[in-house]
């Protein structure tokens, strides 16, 4: 026996949905946003990294409406940079 389909949301359903998925979404791209940036603020000296090269946009619907594209290609080349330097093991824990 199979399970029946589920049924799509109505149109206000979906637009309830993604408004939650936006807040969620939202939330997760500020806890990493600032996340990296107190990372970024301890660490700043010995990386020779400057405000401008470790600054991440403020305005949150930018960020989540470009996230994946410029943030994304300069989060990794940073966390590339770190381990370069010996910062940071494979599973992201300081060394100490």
């Amino acid at each position: 026996m199979t399970d029946p389909k589920p049924s799509l949301p109505s149109q206000a359903g979906q637009s309830e949905v993604a408004e939650e998925l936006y807040g969620i979404l939202g939330f997760h791209v500020r806890l990493a946003h600032m996340a990296l940036k107190q990372y970024f603020h301890t660490h700043h000296g010995g990386l020779n990294l400057t405000q401008n090269k470790i600054a991440i946009s403020e305005h949150e619907s930018s960020v989540l409406r470009n996230f994946g594209k410029s943030e994304l290609k300069q989060a990794v080349s940073l966390l590339r940079k770190i381990h370069e330097r010996g910062r940071v093991n494979r599973r992201g824990r300081d060394r100490e």
